[in-house]
């Protein structure tokens, strides 16, 4: 293989790494609809109440871990806060624009 072939491989891959790059970023960067925003928050909030139940109250009770939980509680609620506005701001622009 000559310099030129070397040199014209380098250059696709450079491309094709940038759109992989680009792909990645649209993919993950995707708005999701009320509906599932709603349903994902609902089943994170769950899962942690739970855990504070176990964790917080009766004889297995561990201060640690309930503060560590609550804790948790309060991120999952500011994500769910954050990604609700973000859908339902999505959907109002959404409907006045039909």
């Amino acid at each position: 293989m000559n310099t030129q072939e070397s040199r014209t491989a380098w250059i696709v891959a450079g491309v094709l790494l940038v759109l992989l790059i680009i792909v990645g970023w649209l993919w993950l960067a995707q708005k999701q609809d009320l509906g599932t925003v709603l349903q994902d928050g609902k089943s994170d909030i769950a899962s942690v109440r739970d855990r504070m139940s176990k964790d917080c109250q009766g004889p297995e009770a561990d201060a640690d871990a309930c503060a560590e939980d609550k804790q948790d509680l309060s991120d999952i609620l500011d994500d769910f806060k954050a990604d609700l506005m973000e859908s339902s701001t999505t959907v109002t622009a959404s409907s006045s624009a039909q």
